[in-house]
Protein backbone atom coordinates (compact mmCIF):
# COMPACT_ATOMS: atom_id res chain seq x y z
CA UNK A 1 0.00 0.00 0.00
CA UNK A 2 1.62 3.14 1.23
CA UNK A 3 5.05 1.95 0.86
CA UNK A 4 4.76 1.29 -2.55
CA UNK A 5 3.37 4.34 -3.26
CA UNK A 6 5.70 6.47 -1.52
CA UNK A 7 8.18 4.67 -3.71
CA UNK A 8 6.65 5.69 -6.75
CA UNK A 9 6.26 9.33 -5.42
CA UNK A 10 9.92 8.91 -5.35
CA UNK A 11 10.79 7.71 -8.31
CA UNK A 12 8.64 10.58 -9.86
CA UNK A 13 10.42 13.76 -8.16
CA UNK A 14 13.98 12.19 -9.11
CA UNK A 15 12.82 11.74 -12.33
CA UNK A 16 11.37 15.01 -12.43
CA UNK A 17 15.16 16.49 -10.87
CA UNK A 18 16.60 14.43 -13.94
CA UNK A 19 15.39 16.14 -16.44
CA UNK A 20 12.38 13.23 -16.79
CA UNK A 21 8.95 14.05 -16.10
CA UNK A 22 6.84 16.91 -15.34
CA UNK A 23 8.55 19.00 -14.03
CA UNK A 24 5.04 20.62 -13.46
CA UNK A 25 3.93 18.27 -11.01
CA UNK A 26 3.97 18.93 -7.52
CA UNK A 27 5.00 16.26 -4.79
CA UNK A 28 2.22 14.77 -2.90
CA UNK A 29 1.84 16.01 0.52
CA UNK A 30 1.94 13.74 3.46
CA UNK A 31 -1.48 12.55 4.98
CA UNK A 32 -2.24 12.68 8.55
CA UNK A 33 -3.63 9.70 10.35
CA UNK A 34 -7.09 9.59 11.03
CA UNK A 35 -6.96 6.92 13.14
CA UNK A 36 -5.07 8.86 16.12
CA UNK A 37 -6.21 7.19 19.57
CA UNK A 38 -6.75 9.58 22.18
CA UNK A 39 -5.07 9.24 25.64
CA UNK A 40 -7.11 9.17 28.75
CA UNK A 41 -5.96 12.81 29.26
CA UNK A 42 -6.91 14.26 26.05
CA UNK A 43 -10.19 12.97 26.36
CA UNK A 44 -10.51 14.46 29.66
CA UNK A 45 -9.55 17.70 28.24
CA UNK A 46 -11.52 17.41 25.15
CA UNK A 47 -14.57 17.28 27.43
CA UNK A 48 -13.64 19.84 29.95
CA UNK A 49 -13.42 22.11 26.44
CA UNK A 50 -17.03 20.75 25.57
CA UNK A 51 -18.32 21.26 28.89
CA UNK A 52 -17.35 24.57 28.77
CA UNK A 53 -18.80 25.69 25.62
CA UNK A 54 -22.85 23.63 27.22
CA UNK A 55 -21.91 25.58 30.80
CA UNK A 56 -21.41 28.76 29.96
CA UNK A 57 -21.30 29.62 26.46
CA UNK A 58 -24.40 27.66 24.75
CA UNK A 59 -27.32 30.33 25.13
CA UNK A 60 -25.12 32.29 22.65
CA UNK A 61 -24.23 29.34 19.93
CA UNK A 62 -26.07 30.14 17.22
CA UNK A 63 -28.58 27.05 16.70
CA UNK A 64 -27.28 25.73 13.62
CA UNK A 65 -24.39 24.86 15.30
CA UNK A 66 -26.16 22.95 18.16
CA UNK A 67 -26.21 19.28 16.46
CA UNK A 68 -22.84 19.26 15.92
CA UNK A 69 -22.68 19.79 19.48
CA UNK A 70 -24.76 17.02 20.17
CA UNK A 71 -23.00 14.64 18.28
CA UNK A 72 -19.18 15.90 19.45
CA UNK A 73 -20.85 15.00 23.22
CA UNK A 74 -22.44 11.78 21.75
CA UNK A 75 -19.24 10.50 20.86
CA UNK A 76 -17.52 10.80 23.99
CA UNK A 77 -21.14 9.11 25.70
CA UNK A 78 -19.27 5.95 23.43
CA UNK A 79 -15.89 6.06 24.61
CA UNK A 80 -14.35 3.12 26.29
CA UNK A 81 -11.59 4.97 28.30
CA UNK A 82 -13.05 6.51 31.05
CA UNK A 83 -16.31 5.87 32.65
CA UNK A 84 -16.48 9.23 35.00
CA UNK A 85 -15.99 11.28 30.99
CA UNK A 86 -18.95 8.72 29.74
CA UNK A 87 -21.09 9.91 32.59
CA UNK A 88 -19.88 13.69 32.62
CA UNK A 89 -21.43 14.04 28.90
CA UNK A 90 -24.50 12.37 28.94
CA UNK A 91 -25.16 14.80 32.32
CA UNK A 92 -23.96 17.26 29.34
CA UNK A 93 -26.48 16.14 26.84
CA UNK A 94 -29.29 16.89 29.61
CA UNK A 95 -28.01 20.40 29.43
CA UNK A 96 -28.12 20.85 25.79
CA UNK A 97 -31.48 19.40 25.89
CA UNK A 98 -32.79 21.18 28.85
CA UNK A 99 -31.76 24.41 26.90
CA UNK A 100 -33.66 23.50 23.63
CA UNK A 101 -36.65 22.63 25.67
CA UNK A 102 -36.50 26.66 27.08
CA UNK A 103 -36.18 27.55 23.67
CA UNK A 104 -39.09 25.47 22.39
CA UNK A 105 -41.19 26.24 24.86
CA UNK A 106 -42.86 29.74 24.70
CA UNK A 107 -41.90 32.56 27.81
CA UNK A 108 -46.11 33.04 28.87
CA UNK A 109 -44.46 35.14 31.99
CA UNK A 110 -44.30 38.09 29.99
Amino acid sequence: GSIINNNNNNNNNNSAAKGGGSSSRKPKAKRRSIGHVASKAEVRLGLESLQLITTDFLETLPLPHVPLLIKTVGNYCTQNLDINVTFKSVTLLWTISDHLQHLSTPDTTR
